[in-house]
């Protein structure tokens, strides 16, 4: 049985990878927050769950936007933590057990000036964010990189994109920038890549090929756009207004120069990704209202 670590497991991200990989009986799967797992202080001889000895370890832990302010210093000191230096000795360890390590890498540590970014393109973040997710993706082989924009259900909070949109009032106006160009992927993408990557036995491969690899499934659409089929999916009955005079134009659509993760999972649209997100989420919902 393949053992599988998945850190940051009661985030938006790692909540979902933790709960789909737990569902293949091949997987032996643990889940670590921060309880257990503290990557501020985590250091290369105190990491109890790394001494599972997981054959996988999926790194979902981060500090997101919203709590790495420009201007927040307690924020900005956690973010060069986490999202920066954690990566690497994340990876020493894990060079230490065997462990093949997976972790998400955002688009954000592009400005969002041209869209189509490469895996060869340069970095070049406008904020601090950016900057430390671009600082905390080993290039040296230790990990795999997986680039890509995500949107999903939180198990706390409304932080994320899904969540804001969806707890809004029926007949709320909620702005949707036509000027905003996005190819993301839903949480549950991701999950299912990470699960065909160990079935497929495809960690070495792709690390010959690069240590990053951009995940871009899906086709590209605008903000407007994807409030819509947000809209659409979820039966939701919000008046969304097409905005495209607030800020500059933003386009960190990605694209790759390999497409082998594309080969592993087929092509979508984020209207079946979407589709398929919230089926998952209501079986699980009422899987768990039936045992309880």
């Amino acid at each position: 049985m393949t053992r599988v670590l998945v850190l940051g497991s009661t985030g938006m991200l790692g909540s979902m990878t933790n709960g789909y990989l737990s569902r293949n009986p091949a997987l032996e799967v643990v889940g670590s927050d921060r309880t257990t797992f503290d990557a501020e202080s985590f250091a290369l001889g105190a990491a109890q769950p790394l001494a599972l000895r997981a054959d996988y370890i999926v790194n979902c832990i981060g500090i997101i936007k919203p709590y790495c302010k420009d201007d927040d210093p307690a924020g900005v000191r956690r973010a060069i933590v986490v999202n920066a230096l954690f990566p690497h000795r994340l990876a020493a360890a894990a060079g230490k057990t065997g462990a093949r390590l997976i972790q998400i890498a955002t688009d954000c540590v592009y400005s969002g000036a041209k869209g189509g970014y490469l895996e060869s393109d340069a970095h070049d973040p406008l904020d601090v964010y950016g900057k430390t997710k671009s600082l905390g993706e080993p290039f040296d082989g230790s990990m795999l990189n997986v680039r890509c924009s995500i949107i999903g259900p939180e198990l706390k909070g409304r932080v994320s994109l899904l969540e804001w949109f969806l707890a809004n009032p029926d007949g709320a106006e909620l702005n949707g920038f036509a000027h905003h160009r996005w190819n993301g992927v839903t949480t549950l993408q991701f999950a299912r890549l990470c699960e065909t990557i160990i079935a497929a036995n495809a960690y070495e491969a792709l690390l010959r090929v690069s240590h990053t690899h951009h995940f871009v499934p899906n086709d590209a659409l605008d903000k407007f756009e994807l409030l819509c089929e947000m809209q659409r999916a979820y039966g939701t009955k919000f008046r969304i207004r097409k905005v495209d005079n607030v800020g500059p134009p933003v386009d960190r659509t990605l694209a790759s120069r390999f497409g082998v993760l594309r080969e592993l999972v087929g092509q979508s649209s984020i209207a079946e990704a979407l589709d398929e997100l919230r089926r998952y989420v209501e079986a699980r919902a009422a899987a768990a209202a039936t045992r309880s």
